[in-house]
This record gives C-alpha cells, sequence and structure tokens, in this order.
C-alpha cells in the first residue's frame, strides 16, 4: 500500500504542476503589468520609488531587473517574470514537503500533503501569474523550515522573512509569531532572528532613507487612496469584512481540492481528538491565524491574498495526522491517500485542459502579447524620427515585449493612473504618477510616438483624445482587439 500512496503522491504532485504551468503560461492577468514594467525600468537604471511609482515593497522589481539584464534582446519580460513565480512554486513544493517529514516522519505521508498543495486551485492560480505571490510564499515556507530544523537557524529565518516583507508588505504581520516563537527559544534565538531579519530588511530601509513618504505613499497610501475611490463609487464586492468572508468561504466550498485537503484535516482531528501541542503545531496555528487575518485586512480583498493561508493549512494536516501515521500507519495512510486522490481527480480537467493549450505556443501569454504588439513595432520602424520616443500606454507590457520605451509615470499600468486625480500636482510629480486630467500635459511634454489603446475601457479616453487631436494617423486594429495610433 505504501508504494502505491507513493506513486498517486507523485502522479498528484505532477497534475499540480502540469496545471501551474500551463495556467502561468497560458492566462494573462492585467496584475503583471506593473512587476513587469518595474523589472524592465530596473534592469535601464531606474530606481522603483524615485524614478517610477511601484506600488508595493521593491524586492521583486530589483529581482525581475537583475534578471531581464541577463536577456540576449529587450522583450521576452513576461516570460522570463512566470519563470521566476514558477520556480518560486517548484520551490515551494519542495519545502513543503520538507517541512511536513518533518512533522509526520513520514516520507509517503509528506509526499501525499505536497499533493494537496500541488493541486490546490488557489495557489495554482496566484502563484501562475507574474506578480508578488509565489515569491514571498517561498521565502515564508522557506523561513518556517530553517526555525523547524533539530539546530533551528533562527538567523536564516529572519533573513527569508525580511525578504518575503521587501517582497510583500502584508506579510509583515507572520514577524509576530516567529518572533514570539524565536523568544520562547530564548533570549539567544530571538536576537539572532531579529539579526537576520535587519539584513533581510536592509535594502527596504535604504529606500526608507532615501525618501520615506514616496515609500509609504507607495505601500500605504496608494492603497487606502485605492479604498477611499472604491468605496465612493460603490466599485468592488469585497469593500466589507463580511464580503471578505463571504470570498473566503466561497474560495473553499467552489474549490474541490480545497475541500478534500479540508476533509482530510477535519479527519485527523476526529481520528487524534485533541489539537497537538507541539511547539512546531503552535507556531503553525499562529501563523495560519495570522495569515487569515491579514489576508482579510486590505480593501479591497482578492482572491490570490488567501494563497499563504491555503498554503499553512495545508500543512496543518501534517500536525494533525502525525500521530495516526507514527501510531497507526496502516489504516492511515490508505485514508489519507483516498483523500489525495479525490484531489488528483478533481484537478485533472484543468491540467488535461492546461496542457492541450501548451502544445501551441499561440496560446503563450507571452507570444500573444509579443505577436500583438509587433505592428506598432513595424510602425514605429518605417518612421526612422519616431525612434526613442515612448508609447503611451495603459498595457505597458505590450510595449516592452516589442524593445519599445514607456513613461515611467505609466509605469504601474493603471493602478495609479486611474485614482491619480485624487492627487495634486506637486503629490504626482513626487510620486512619478499621472492622473486621466493630468495625462495630456505628460504627453504634451514628451510627445509619444504611439498611442496604444483598448485595454481599460473609459480610462483609455484620454489617450484616444490626445492622439485624435495631434494628428496622429491611426486607429489601427490589433490581434487582440486593441488599436494604436502613430504620430505623423
Amino acid at each position: 500500500m505504501m508504494r502505491l500512496s507513493w506513486w498517486i503522491g507523485v502522479a498528484t504532485i505532477l497534475i499540480g504542476v502540469l496545471s501551474t504551468v500551463a495556467v502561468s503560461m497560458t492566462q494573462f492577468s492585467h496584475n503583471e503589468e506593473m512587476y513587469v514594467a518595474a523589472g524592465a525600468l530596473v534592469a535601464d537604471g531606474l530606481i522603483p520609488y524615485r524614478d517610477f511609482s511601484y506600488l508595493q515593497t521593491p524586492y521583486l522589481a530589483w529581482v525581475y531587473g537583475a534578471m531581464f539584464r541577463l536577456l540576449p534582446e529587450p522583450g521576452w519580460y513576461l516570460l522570463a517574470a512566470k519563470s521566476v513565480s514558477l520556480a518560486a512554486y517548484g520551490v515551494s513544493l519542495a519545502l513543503v514537503f520538507q517541512i511536513a517529514r518533518g512533522l509526520t516522519s513520514s516520507r509517503t505521508g509528506a509526499l501525499l500533503i505536497t499533493a494537496f498543495v500541488a493541486t490546490n486551485l488557489l495557489i495554482i492560480m496566484s502563484t501562475a501569474e507574474a506578480s508578488n505571490y509565489a515569491m514571498p510564499l517561498a521565502l515564508v515556507l522557506g523561513a518556517l523550515r530553517a526555525c523547524q530544523a533539530d539546530r533551528p537557524r533562527w538567523w536564516l529565518s529572519g533573513i527569508l522573512m525580511g525578504a518575503a516583507v521587501g517582497v510583500k508588505l502584508t506579510f509583515a504581520p507572520l514577524l509576530v509569531p516567529l518572533i514570539v516563537a524565536a523568544m520562547r527559544q530564548g533570549s539567544g534565538a530571538g536576537t539572532r532572528f531579529l539579526l537576520g531579519l535587519t539584513l533581510g530588511l536592509a535594502p527596504l530601509a535604504a529606500h526608507l532613507l532615501a525618501g520615506i513618504d514616496v515609500v509609504v505613499f507607495n505601500n500605504v497610501g496608494y492603497h487606502r487612496m485605492q479604498a477611499q475611490w472604491r468605496i465612493a463609487h460603490d466599485w468592488g464586492p469585497t469593500l466589507t469584512l463580511l464580503s471578505k468572508l463571504r470570498l473566503a468561504g466561497s474560495l473553499i466550498v467552489h474549490e474541490p481540492p480545497t475541500l478534500w485537503a479540508l476533509a482530510a484535516l477535519v479527519t485527523g482531528l476526529a481520528w487524534t481528538r485533541q489539537l497537538p501541542q507541539s511547539p512546531q503545531a503552535v507556531l503553525g496555528m499562529g501563523l495560519i491565524g495570522t495569515a487569515v487575518a491579514a489576508a482579510l485586512v486590505p480593501t479591497p480583498v482578492f482572491p490570490q491574498y488567501f494563497a499563504l493561508p491555503a498554503a499553512l493549512g495545508i500543512l496543518a494536516i501534517a500536525c494533525v495526522w502525525q500521530a495516526p501515521l507514527t501510531n497507526d500507519g496502516t489504516r492511515a495512510l490508505p485514508v489519507l491517500t483516498l483523500f489525495v486522490l479525490g484531489a488528483a481527480l478533481s484537478a485533472a480537467p484543468v491540467a488535461w485542459r492546461g496542457v492541450a493549450l501548451l502544445t501551441d505556443h499561440h496560446n503563450w501569454a507571452a507570444f500573444r502579447m509579443r505577436d500583438a504588439g509587433r505592428e506598432v513595432r513595424l510602425a514605429i520602424d518605417a518612421h526612422g524620427e519616431l525612434a526613442g520616443r515612448p508609447i503611451a500606454t495603459l498595457s505597458p507590457i505590450m510595449a516592452l515585449e516589442n524593445g519599445l520605451p514607456i513613461y515611467p509615470d505609466l509605469a504601474t499600468g493603471s493602478f495609479a493612473y486611474w485614482p491619480g486625480d485624487m492627487l495634486t500636482d506637486d503629490e504626482r510629480r513626487r510620486y512619478v504618477t499621472t492622473s486621466p486630467s493630468t495625462i495630456g500635459a505628460l504627453l504634451a511634454a514628451t510627445p509619444p510616438a504611439a498611442v496604444l489603446v483598448g485595454f481599460r475601457g473609459e480610462l483609455d479616453t484620454p489617450l484616444r483624445a490626445y492622439a485624435e487631436s495631434h494628428d496622429f494617423s491611426g486607429p489601427f486594429p490589433l490581434r487582440n482587439g486593441a488599436e494604436f495610433y502613430v504620430a505623423r
């Protein structure tokens, strides 16, 4: 039975990996615009916050920038960024296996628990994006693994948590249970964790010293402004605590692999009839509670915010199944295998459809974005005097994929742009952004080579108005339903 359970676990993980690769490579989210654009600007020597807005903590932009410098030619940024997320997803699975093996002392049990993470659709959809979900998840799991070892490496745990916060600020509350756990190990462990944390946060501190008000706006002020705009316009379903809780509940009810994992957790609790009391289990429960609270605090809330609680919740299965797998493994292992088999069968259709899409490279998001913007590049190349002038667009990836420059003021795509009129002129200059009412002045000061529209509905209206009032040629249709205008 153990060998069968092992192969079912391996097959289930393969289903999850294929699903994640397929979702990552074939789907595109406008969330990816800001992260890829930031990496491209960093690769060109620009600095986040000082030279362009970046509405998160900056470490991922630096990672993307370093990777983009290695590319042989401009473009393929989206493919490279998605590869980073996929690598972080793979590291996360390896860490889950190591953590679960340490908790259960069972290689097969750890493999089955890893299979739950691999097939969780919320984790798949979140980590498949070229954005700041996959990397901090891997860093948090790495921090947990570092303090779980027989000789806990609290300094490493601190560095990794500092890096996680440097990628995504909303992970900062997770520091509390880890600091408490380190202090309970003794003052030396607490000191090592805090020293590692200080080292991990040092690059972020450098940004704070360069301009604390700008960093605060990009990481806190903008998000408050966005929430105020949404509330004022009654836009967005997850603006209240009740609506957020409903979203969290729907992510469980409507995702069969999550239901199978939840069933395994409940069965394990019923089997043992008590909550685990080990320090590792207590730390895990503290992390889960903190992660759920941190996911509910932002306004609005999106499903991706619950990827970390989902991963940590699945790790809780290892805690509650430790005793059954150790004391009654001949019965416990088949039961746990059945739950994993259910998760595999419910996730298999996603993998099947994804693999079918992957067989044609025209379905890949990176190829679609590159192909769609190629006509813009050809039109500009035909007018040599336009070379080097930026592209005005709320979809910077399409321009960047074809080696065309963008406005740093539009590096966030539509994110900082659409509520930008809530800022003063001085604030927009300080934060290097623009707005629907002021973008005309930006384009007049630095005329674009082309205007690329058709992505964000009415938000594109000022861009169209500029192109038409300045006698641009067009609009010319593109393959993805967008349009572009070219300066004469």
